[in-house]
């Protein structure tokens, strides 16, 4: 229904149509649009092209800008447009419709004008499938924690939340009680602890000391970790014992096997559970911690580091994660 009564904003006085848009005070004759066009040039529209250049063909942006025929600073302008739209777009792939998940869990950190944040990943597989997807990244100030993971594990959608069963993770602190919390399986990463040992195996070190000790318990505890028998695991946890009483035993290394004696049923949760295809490592989200890393290392702030870590996620959302049956130790 048209107002035939209105008023101009600039006299209070009568009004005259030119149109449906254009109006004239009688006045001062001053005319103005209902509906004002905006000023300037029309916005391009965001494409995704952007973003592949930069995360999969790794083109920086002065190239493109060359090649564009433009300045960096308008450049830089449509890339950061690019990179919220690709960020907050809905995942192109969506969870499979399975009834077990198990969740894969990391962490890297980063460090702003002297204060240290974390960026918490998480992934999930299904128990069916060799594809892990990746979910939205979880940026917090300060060092890893497990107050922080909470945090982090809560953010995760309630309906896949009740279907995990399972969390593979580094050991972080917190992860056994937060799994127990859950009622999930927990699977430690072989990687990591064999990393450990290896660094102190001493194999191309003719002189250490204990050469033929370290050797011996890096051996042993690679067989503990993918022998199927129980009884022969049995007979080397015993045999492993007998090996940390040497005196030429370090004492690093003593710490680090004897807390893998005391937490070796995580670390044989894969053979344990066979159902599940748990995966034994965290390969899957290092690699994407890799990949984060080379791409978001000279970033200034944590907003922008957050910004780059959902798009890199969103570019790559799906990696190949194979369950134990396949993998190799």
């Amino acid at each position: 229904m048209k107002n035939v009564h209105g008023r101009s904003p600039c006299c209070r006085e009568k009004v005259v149509r030119f149109g449906n848009k254009r109006r004239k005070c009688i006045c001062c004759g001053k005319t103005w649009s209902v509906h004002p066009r905006k000023r300037g040039r029309k916005r391009r529209h965001v494409r995704g092209s952007l973003i592949a250049n930069i995360f999969s063909e790794k083109r920086t942006l002065a190239a493109l800008a060359h090649k564009a025929g433009i300045s960096q600073p308008a450049m830089t302008k449509r890339f950061r447009r690019s990179l919220d739209w690709y960020a907050r777009r809905p995942s192109l792939h969506p969870l499979f419709r399975s009834r077990t998940y198990i969740l894969l869990a990391d962490a890297l950190w980063f460090r702003f004008k002297g204060e240290r944040w974390t960026l918490y990943l998480r992934a999930a597989k299904a128990a069916t499938k060799n594809l892990a997807i990746f979910l939205e990244p979880v940026m917090l100030p300060g060092k890893e924690n497990a107050i922080d993971w909470r945090r982090a594990i809560e953010a995760t959608p309630e309906p896949l939340k009740k279907r995990i069963k399972a969390l593979v993770s580094d050991g972080f602190r917190g992860s056994k009680r937060i799994a127990k919390g859950y009622r999930w399986i927990f699977q430690r990463c072989h990687f990591h602890l064999i990393a450990q040992l290896q660094v102190r195996r001493g194999k191309r070190k003719t002189t250490i000391p204990g050469r033929q000790t370290r050797e011996e318990i890096y051996q042993t505890v690679r067989k503990i970790l993918v022998r199927k028998n129980r009884s022969r695991v049995k007979i080397l946890k015993n045999q492993l014992r007998n090996v940390l009483r040497r005196r030429d035993c370090p004492r690093k290394l003593k710490s680090i096997v004897r807390e893998f004696l005391r937490t070796v049923h995580h670390f044989r949760a894969y053979l344990n559970h066979p159902e599940l295809h748990l995966p034994y490592t965290t390969n899957t989200v290092e690699s994407m911690n890799r990949l984060i890393r080379n791409s978001c290392g000279r970033l200034r702030t944590p907003e922008s580091l957050a910004r780059w870590a959902e798009a890199l996620i969103q570019h790559h959302s799906t990696f190949t994660c194979k369950g134990a049956n396949y993998q190799q130790n």
